[in-house]
């Protein structure tokens, strides 16, 4: 990895375990690295600090932040007269959350809640050793977990906020209210 950029390496050792982290919840390393430089700059960064940062390739630091913007973890960050494009995080806790709930596990919930109801239209006769007791189990399981799934990202606001109301402010902590 090679650090064109004049951060500390502690820094960027930092990153890169939030960039283990990450991928833990289903994201690339590289993206969590990403955004945890942005996270963390003073700055919006363009794609060439974010290259010189973490010694990627341009095509998968684009790749990255394409990927990133699509469950609304970063947004652009339009600078007048300039053409090269800036990036921030999405400092909004909740709309991040929301947001990858509502791309990524809403679409993986309605897979599986196909992949059962294809396997309940066989004859229970062709299941051989399936459980039937535990497939009614799993699907009302499923259909549980997708109506909360629902509740949480088109509940409105009264149900968002009961349910985020103890979550950190983040968003209002500004980047000159941290102390370091």
């Amino acid at each position: 990895m090679v650090n064109k950029s004049k951060i500390p390496l502690e820094l960027d050792g930092l990153c890169i375990e939030v960039g283990k982290f990450i991928e833990y919840w289903g994201f690339k390393e590289i993206e969590g690295r990403i955004w945890c430089h942005l996270l963390l700059s003073s700055r919006p960064l363009c794609p060439q600090d974010l290259i010189d940062r973490t010694g990627v390739s341009k095509g998968l630091v684009s790749l990255s932040l394409s990927r990133l913007i699509e469950y609304d973890v970063i947004r652009l960050e339009y600078t007048q007269g300039r053409r090269t494009q800036f990036f921030q995080v999405n400092e909004n806790v909740t709309e991040v959350i929301k947001g990858v709930l509502r791309t990524r596990e809403r679409k993986m919930m309605a897979k599986i809640e196909n992949s059962l109801s294809l396997l309940k239209n066989i004859p229970p006769e062709e299941l051989g050793n399936v459980n039937l007791k535990r497939l009614k189990f799993l699907h009302k399981f499923v259909k549980t977990a997708s109506y909360y799934l629902g509740v949480l990202l088109f509940g409105g606001d009264k149900i968002s906020g009961l349910i985020f109301e103890k979550a950190p402010k983040v968003r209002s902590m500004g980047v000159k209210d941290i102390k370091i």
